[in-house]
């Protein structure tokens, strides 16, 4: 099998099609149906790290005695320890990083 820059390259005299060709091969767009689907769950981890940790933010910020007394306090329906804390904190570090990455890597930031 050929590699798909040199097919684009030898197929193709508009320069606008090997660029393209050589941006799908940067990002690992060889496989599309996995790239989608590692973004899919990077999205939704980062949306579950969301519902699960802002109400348990919102509990610490409203615990001191200052603050209690001017708002109330808050507390968190979601009771997690701390080592669910720990694996939420790594899981959202890693799909933060993925979705920086493929923002980084965009064909509509590139194109501009």
């Amino acid at each position: 099998m050929r590699p798909l820059i040199a097919y684009t390259f030898r197929r193709s005299l508009s320069g606008r099609v090997m660029e393209t060709a050589f941006l799908a091969l940067s990002r690992g767009i060889a496989h599309p149906a996995l790239s989608r689907a590692i973004g899919l769950l990077s999205l939704c981890v980062l949306a579950a790290a969301l519902v699960v940790l802002v109400p348990q933010l919102a509990e610490q910020l409203t615990k001191p005695a200052g603050i209690a007394q001017r708002t109330g306090t808050f507390t968190s329906p979601i009771d997690v320890p701390a080592w669910g804390n720990i694996a939420i904190g790594v899981a959202t570090l890693a799909a933060g990083a993925e979705r920086a990455l493929r923002l980084r890597l965009s064909h509509l930031l590139d194109s501009a």
